[in-house]
């Protein structure tokens, strides 16, 4: 593929670009990560899939995981260690030169996670995951569906702090979600 070659862009990424710039939202995204080892790029698939009306069993989250697990550990994640390594680079590097390097590699960075972001709607595309949920009742279009509430399972489960968890959740207004499609 040549260097020039255009960026593929799919739905999932283009959601998680406008949902991550909504307000507390990336704040609570880095405690998730940093704190109860959330990975951010899996549990925005979640949502995702809740916005497209599909419903991932946890056998599904747990494939997921695994399928993506080696990417994140073996490149997402040191990544993301150096680049937050040079917030304070050794007494030998001008601050200035250390600060462009930093940048160069935060878009290394974030380049490795709409990897795996393209790689997991490569999944969703295949079918291999997730049922379609059942219709939302017109009268229930404030209501959480229950394949709503099933993406959130795994956010419960980890060590985060509830406060966190709630900043996720209250970003998705089940009658707001379509404004981050």
């Amino acid at each position: 593929m040549s260097e020039n070659a255009p960026v593929r862009k799919s739905p999932f990424w283009r959601f998680s670009v406008k949902f991550y710039a909504v307000p507390g939202v990336a704040p609570a995204c880095i405690e998730l990560q940093d704190q109860a080892k959330v990975d951010v790029n899996v549990l925005f698939f979640l949502l995702w899939n809740a916005t497209e009306r599909r419903a991932l069993s946890a056998v599904d989250v747990a494939e997921v995981e695994r399928s993506v697990g080696a990417w994140r550990d073996m490149t997402v994640v040191p990544i993301r260690n150096v680049r937050r390594a040079l917030k304070s680079p050794p007494p030998v590097m001008a601050a200035d030169t250390a600060e462009s390097f930093r940048t160069r590699i935060k878009a290394v960075e974030l380049e490795a996670e709409r990897l795996q972001q393209e790689a997991l709607y490569d999944m969703a595309q295949s079918g291999r995951f997730g049922q379609p949920a059942a219709p939302i009742r017109a009268s229930s279009v404030h209501s959480r569906p229950d394949h709503w509430t099933r993406c959130f399972r795994p956010l419960r489960r980890s060590k985060a702090p509830p406060d966190r968890q709630r900043v996720i959740r209250n970003r998705l207004p089940r009658h707001r979600i379509m404004r981050y499609r």
